[in-house]
């Protein structure tokens, strides 16, 4: 077994749960990671690396040409681990939208936790990053929604004890500052609309937003704002009516009060939710639904180009890369 066969254990990969017998069959895991062209690629590495035959120059050639034909390109498992990634969500239609992409372009596996339905946050381990998506409660709105208590604890473990990577977007944002001993407080007027975002001079030095403009349109669509920052955080992005669009705990926690995750899909998603329909209305007229989908699908590839540079920043600037 000269590479390390999929399901074998090992000390740097805890998500691995077979022990060190021999080769396992594929996990659902490696399925999700490779697809099924490359589980056959591994059971017959597999077959080629147990397989007893008189050892010669000829026979080790022929099993080089037959390893290597087997993938287009090296294997990310034979260097090291893939990644998996937790996601706490909030409402089923705030997923991690065009991140999933992301994800799966890098082999980067992932768990959604749907907070709002009850599901209960696994142990960290074995976790290489927290994405704390939105939604429509309030951060503080711990008595309707009681399971604010433990996805805050959680967000503290994984942010002070672990020094987890973390990337918030809009609630996920505000619980960074608020888990973590910030402020958040109801703004006088809701913040809806593409509009714009300024970098702020931390804010242009910051490895998450490198190779972003000072100044961008995004997405807005909240009604509170992280007022008071943790005590070790940073703004890096302001709007004239929200001073903390965009902030840095520590050096692996970044949250975005506006949304990044947009897909084409993202609005009428998000609208077709009453309670979101409604409060579109209320802040941009009768019809604002069909006007601001239309703004959005305008500004999609630019979003979608911030959003493929956020994420590999993201990477980078934590040390998963």
């Amino acid at each position: 077994r000269g590479a390390l066969a999929v399901g074998d254990a090992d000390a740097s990969c805890p998500s691995n749960p077979a022990g060190p017998s021999g080769w396992t069959r594929p996990t659902k895991k490696t399925a999700q990671l490779f697809g099924r062209r490359s589980q056959e690629n591994l059971g017959a590495l597999a077959g080629i690396c147990k397989a007893p035959r008189k050892l010669s120059l000829k026979s080790a050639l022929t099993d080089y040409i037959r390893i290597a034909g087997m993938f287009v390109k090296p294997p990310s498992f034979v260097l090291r681990c893939a990644m998996h990634f937790l996601v706490f969500q909030h409402i089923a239609i705030e997923h991690p939208g065009i991140f999933r992409d992301l994800m799966a372009e890098r082999d980067i596996t992932w768990d959604a936790v749907e907070l709002d339905e009850g599901e209960p946050i696994p142990p960290l381990d074995g976790y290489d990053a927290l994405l704390v998506m939105g939604g429509p409660m309030d951060v503080f709105e711990e008595d309707i929604h009681p399971w604010l208590v433990p996805e805050k604890a959680a967000i503290r473990e994984a942010v002070r004890e672990r020094n987890m990577p973390y990337f918030g977007f809009c609630l996920g944002h505000q619980l960074l500052a608020d888990a973590l001993g910030g402020t958040c407080e109801r703004m006088p007027a809701a913040e809806v609309g593409i509009l714009d975002i300024d970098l702020n001079d931390q804010g242009r030095v910051d490895p998450l937003m490198a190779g972003l403009p000072s100044r961008f349109k995004a997405l807005q669509w909240h009604g509170v704002a992280v007022t008071r920052l943790p005590v070790d955080g940073v703004a890096l992005a302001t709007s004239p009516v929200c001073d903390v669009q965009a902030q840095r705990v520590g050096d692996r926690a970044w949250g975005i009060q506006y949304h990044v995750e947009m897909t084409d899909q993202t609005v009428r998603e998000w609208g077709a939710v009453p309670a979101y329909g409604e409060a579109l209305d209320a802040i941009m007229g009768e019809g604002a639904l069909e006007r601001f989908d239309a703004e959005c699908q305008a500004n999609m590839a630019d979003f979608n180009a911030s959003s493929r540079r956020l994420f590999q920043n993201f990477l980078s600037a934590s040390g998963l890369l």
